[in-house]
């Protein structure tokens, strides 16, 4: 008897430390760069909150990551996962009291890193009814395909698909007025990204609540602008970052994207910190060495922090070819309302011929030297056959009025 007593002690003592909480993911398969979600299920609460740091990751070694936490019923981590086709390990290390003691209490989930290439995005999961519109940020990591479908359910979407580039990051917002579920789901392609809400918390009108939301960060002022230079030409802006919550984010970076990255240069691209109720002034150059290729262009800088919060500014760019009008010379004019017909007034003289047109009449030109040296050839040639022929037969007259006499 004592010894069942002994054994079942132990075991109800050594099941208490693996029997505290659970972690669940959502995929099967995982690219490279992917954002990886997951809930963990508390069967008993910790002595204290959950925090970022209570996370880890190996894969064969540890990985540094940065996790964001988001409380529902339970909580729910998501981070980006490292460029690696790897098996991984995400520990989460917690503690439990146990009689006088405190005791770290820890469970994993394995999963792998295939080797392909998906999509990030974040965040990965949001709380509604903090904000009347959620934003969220998706980067396409896969070179062979750049559309991705939106459904979100019974929430609103501002989009129902994206096109995004290789490398680059596009936007759309999720919304809704009245919410009679804790878990909404909204897929990117074939990627998940959850939306909670408390209906324990629900205000007790319908509306939006704005006033929870205690501060923000991104850019100033309209988040676009329309630029419109020569191509011998440069430009300079300056753009303006604010942060107006009441804390520091750190690890502030900017990035231009691949369409107009040989275009637009930053004066510094990272900070280490802005401080709350900062303004950070960032000057940036289009087109600074004067010799980009004419054309349209668009694209955006982007701002990020540690934190995961992040910003766009949108760049519509129209580098012109060297202008035909002249200065002196009337301005080209549109007409008001009739079919968009534009007159246009140009001094006719050598700048308004271009290049291929000049080499046509150069060798127009050069064809009629030749003809007319030819026609003035053959007139010479003429005239001396003539001379010559007349005094040819001169001389023979006087040659025969000479025989005459002679008889």
């Amino acid at each position: 008897m004592k010894l069942f007593l002994i054994i079942l002690f132990i075991i109800l003592f050594s099941g208490f430390s693996f029997a505290q909480f659970t972690i669940d993911d959502f995929r099967e398969n995982y690219c490279k760069k992917d954002t990886f979600i997951a809930e963990i299920k508390l069967i008993n609460v910790p002595d204290r909150e959950i925090l970022p740091k209570d996370f880890s990751l190996n894969c064969g070694e540890n990985i540094e990551i940065s996790p964001f936490l988001v409380k529902g019923n339970n909580y729910f981590v998501y981070f980006d996962l490292p460029n690696l086709n790897k098996e991984c390990k995400l520990k989460l290390k917690l503690p439990y009291a146990t009689g006088t003691r405190t005791e770290l209490v820890e469970s994993s989930l394995l999963f792998n890193i295939d080797d392909c290439y998906g999509i990030s995005y974040k965040p990965g999961v949001f709380k509604l009814g903090l904000e009347k519109y959620n934003k969220i940020y998706v980067k396409n990591n896969n070179a062979n395909t750049s559309s991705f479908d939106i459904y979100s359910g019974d929430l609103s979407s501002s989009k129902t698909g994206l096109e995004i580039p290789f490398s680059e990051t596009r936007t759309f917002y999720v919304y809704g007025s009245k919410f009679d579920k804790s878990i909404y789901e909204i897929l990117i392609g074939n990627y998940s990204v959850f939306a909670l809400y408390n209906i324990a918390e629900e205000p007790a009108n319908e509306s939006v609540n704005e006033e929870i939301i205690l501060g923000s960060f991104g850019f100033d002022g309209l988040k676009q602008a329309s630029v419109n230079i020569d191509f011998d030409e440069g430009y300079e802006g300056t753009l303006n970052v604010l942060n107006t919550f009441n804390f520091s984010l750190h690890e502030v970076v900017f990035t231009v994207s691949n369409s107009i990255k040989d275009l637009v240069e930053l004066e510094k691209d990272r900070y280490s910190f802005i401080d709350e109720n900062e303004k950070i002034n960032l000057n940036f150059y289009i087109n600074q060495d004067g010799d980009y290729k004419p054309g349209s262009y668009s694209g955006n800088i982007m701002v990020s922090t540690k934190e995961g919060y992040s910003d766009e500014f949108n760049l519509f760019i129209d580098v012109n070819d060297k202008e035909a009008i002249e200065e002196g010379s009337a301005p080209i004019e549109e007409s008001s309302d009739v079919g968009n017909i534009t007159e246009e007034f140009i001094t006719f003289d050598e700048t308004n011929e271009t290049e291929e047109e000049q080499e046509i009449i150069q060798e127009r030109m050069s064809a009629m030297s030749w003809i007319w040296l030819a026609l003035v050839l053959f007139v010479i040639i003429f005239v001396v056959y003539k001379l010559f022929n007349k005094k040819k037969k001169g001389a023979t007259l006087t040659e025969y009025a000479a025989s005459l006499k002679k008889k």
